[in-house]
């Protein structure tokens, strides 16, 4: 149930059980009130290209990389805000296409794409096992996100945010048994989305007491 639907539920059942008196009514007014509303800090504007690196290249999970973008995509989506993504395949394409694509810059990648705007995913750490073949899976993830215009100026190519180091990020999710063959896996797809549902907060406007969404 939408969670105005179940506001309008309670109010209506604490007003028929309550005795008369203006408490119910005071009550269901509070959980009738309009949402809080957080709004977007930067709203996309043309295509957008969705580079995500990792800062050690032992650590990229393509599982991880694509639940991430879809789940970003999805949610911009449906939260009716603007996004008009590029396929990260084509990014996988254009490095490997190009051997000296380390040293391309972000607005120089972006312009290869055709992108307008770039939103740069920086993973610091990606860690899924202390080491291969742990016995536990111990998933966290700190990243930096910056948004970069392809026709800014060479110099101040940044859009979002001003902050020099960009908005960082971390996420750890519970500790699991590895035994499954599969749960490497499962783990990278739901971590990867669960990252999305935080970082999509930043270029849509939400219900400030709407939790984030977990990925079970």
């Amino acid at each position: 149930m939408h969670r105005r639907g179940r506001l309008l539920h309670s109010a209506l059942l604490l007003a028929l059980l309550t005795p008369a008196g203006c408490g119910w009514l005071g009550a269901a007014i509070y959980l009738l009130r309009p949402p809080v509303t957080t709004k977007a800090e930067f709203r996309f504007q043309g295509r957008v290209a969705i580079i995500i690196e990792t800062a050690r290249s032992h650590e990229e999970n393509p599982l991880f990389s694509q639940a991430l973008y879809d789940a970003f995509c999805e949610n911009l989506v449906t939260a009716k805000a603007p996004i008009d993504a590029i396929p990260l395949e084509k990014f996988h394409r254009l490095r490997q296409d190009n051997p000296d694509f380390a040293s391309w810059g972000i607005q120089r990648i972006g312009h290869a794409l055709g992108a307008d705007q770039v939103l740069y995913i920086r993973l610091a750490r990606l860690q899924f096992q202390e080491f291969p073949g742990a016995p536990l899976i111990e998933p966290r993830v700190a990243a930096s996100l910056i948004v970069v215009g392809t026709s800014a100026p060479a110099d101040k190519p940044r859009l979002w945010p001003e902050a020099i180091e960009g908005r960082e990020l971390t996420l750890s999710r519970q500790t699991r048994d590895a035994a499954d063959p599969r749960a490497l896996d499962e783990e990278a797809t739901r971590m990867g989305r669960e990252f999305a549902h935080i970082i999509a907060r930043f270029f849509h406007d939400y219900d400030a007491e709407e939790p984030l969404q977990k990925e079970r």
